[in-house]
């Protein structure tokens, strides 16, 4: 079995093979486009909190390293255990793998920002450690995922275009074509 990850690339869509130490072929998603669509907005925030007194530099460094280590620590080992679970358990009825599937999401998520750790890190961890391992109704269960995914992206796009104001469209349709 190869040993490859597809990488996809939001601006250029296209696909790079990449050695790696995985078991299976995982598609690792548009990561960095949330990244670089994130860091315009932390900067402005850091920019707002330079001018609060007690605002200090090592201690955002401190926190971030804090955040992203929690991340990925939870991260692994949620999506380890679930993973050992989904081995080594056969749940009595097949729909009840994406029910699971959804709360070890919803649980990583928390018990990780209950920790001050990054919770979005931790949910993409372990989501791509469960992606690596061989369990009963894995294809039901990537289906599910990608079905939910779609319905979240449909539902975001439509709460996007209601706070669009039509009477305010002429004024910035001249800006959207720089």
């Amino acid at each position: 079995m190869s040993k490859d990850i597809l990488f996809y690339s939001s601006p250029r869509p296209y696909w790079l093979i990449v050695r790696s130490f995985t078991t299976s072929p995982a598609r690792i998603s548009p990561a960095t486009d949330g990244t670089n669509a994130m860091l315009p907005g932390m900067s402005l925030l850091s920019v707002h909190f330079l001018s609060v007194p007690d605002f200090s530099i090592p201690h955002m460094l401190e926190n971030f390293v804090w955040q992203m280590a929690v991340g990925l620590g939870t991260g692994y080992g949620f999506g380890r255990l679930a993973s050992y679970m989904l081995c080594r358990w056969t749940l009595v009825y097949p729909g009840l793998y994406p029910v699971f599937g959804i709360s070890t999401v919803l649980l990583t998520f928390s018990l990780t920002q209950l920790i001050n750790g990054n919770g979005f890190l931790a949910v993409y961890i372990a989501g791509i450690v469960m992606g690596n391992y061989a369990f009963l109704y894995r294809r039901h269960f990537i289906n599910f995922q990608d079905s939910l995914a779609w319905i979240m992206q449909i539902g975001m796009f439509l709460i996007l275009g209601l706070l669009v104001n039509p009477h305010e469209l002429p004024g910035v349709f001249p800006i959207s074509f720089l």
